[in-house]
């Protein structure tokens, strides 16, 4: 599946649809100030869709992962030092419904670190464990 970059993909959600877009800054290495994704384009649509129908999204953003068959959760980028991330941000910075999103550092940017919302449901469906929900909001390093 090709999935044109810059251009909104419609999510249809129980009552609405929303459009997610591949945002090249976040895919392409050149830029050392941007994380990147080191997944394909399909799986970011599909991480973003899934924390859509998770309810893992607030007004203009939200967090996502991306587990695998094992239970685990798998790496979905890259931060500015090359450090493996597991936590994905999706923003609509203008409230338009149409989202894009970027690996997370939330040890280095304090805006990356997901809600408490967000942590709580993810300790309850054991995709965390407690102390890691304490360490990400504390921005400390842990092995997720």
């Amino acid at each position: 599946m090709c999935i044109p970059e810059d251009t909104p993909i419609p999510i249809q959600l129980t009552n609405k649809t929303i459009h997610y877009k591949i945002v090249t800054v976040h895919r392409r290495a050149g830029n050392q100030n941007k994380c990147i994704w080191t997944i394909t384009p399909k799986e970011e649509v599909d991480c973003f869709q899934f924390s859509a129908s998770n309810d893992w999204l607030d007004e203009k953003q939200g967090w996502g992962l991306k587990s695998n068959k094992n239970g685990s959760l798998d790496q979905i980028g890259l931060s500015t030092q090359k450090k493996p991330l597991k936590i994905a941000k999706f923003v609509d910075t203008n409230l338009t419904c149409e989202w894009h999103g970027y690996p997370a550092d939330y040890c280095k940017n304090s805006q990356d670190v997901p809600s408490c919302k967000v942590l709580e449901k993810w300790k309850k469906n054991n995709l965390i464990s407690k102390t890691n929900f304490s360490k990400i909001r504390q921005r400390k390093p842990c092995n997720l």
